[in-house]
Order: structure tokens, then C-alpha cells, then sequence
């Protein structure tokens, strides 16, 4: 679906689907678990796997700065 859109419209073209990410602390029954695909990272990981779509991800690396600041490295196919 992509790839012809691509074709048709001679750009680059993201899609990226509407995710929703879920509080840890918000349930309405005790009893009632968050699912694994609306965590934080979940969903940043799986928008990241749209985005980066017809490649495959061979390695992540977290770098840490003193400062605080985080870099992430990503190995690509």
C-alpha cells in the first residue's frame, strides 16, 4: 500500500497508526490489568517500528550523557 502511494505521488510517504498509551495508575476495577501494547515504551516502539517500515531493526543502544540527556542508537538492515 505503501509503495503505491509512493508510485502515485512520487514522495516519500509515513504512515503511522493512532496508538494510545495508558496511565499505570488509571483502573476502574482493581482486579483489571494495562495491556502490554499501551505501555510507554510499547507504543514508542512500535511507532518507530512504522516509521522506519521496509528496514529492520538489527540493535538498539541507549547512550546515557552526564548531563541526563539520552541518545539512541539504532543499528538498521
Amino acid at each position: 500500500m505503501i509503495t503505491q502511494l509512493e508510485k502515485k505521488l512520487k514522495v516519500h510517504v509515513t504512515m503511522t497508526a493512532k496508538r494510545n498509551i495508558q496511565s499505570k495508575w488509571i483502573k476502574t476495577h482493581k482486579s483489571q490489568m494495562r495491556p502490554r501494547n499501551r505501555t510507554l515504551t510499547a507504543v514508542h516502539e512500535a511507532i518507530l517500528d512504522d516509521l522506519i517500515q521496509p528496514s529492520v531493526i538489527l540493535a538498539k543502544r541507549i547512550r546515557v550523557r552526564l548531563d541526563g540527556t539520552k541518545l539512541h542508537k539504532i543499528n538498521l538492515d
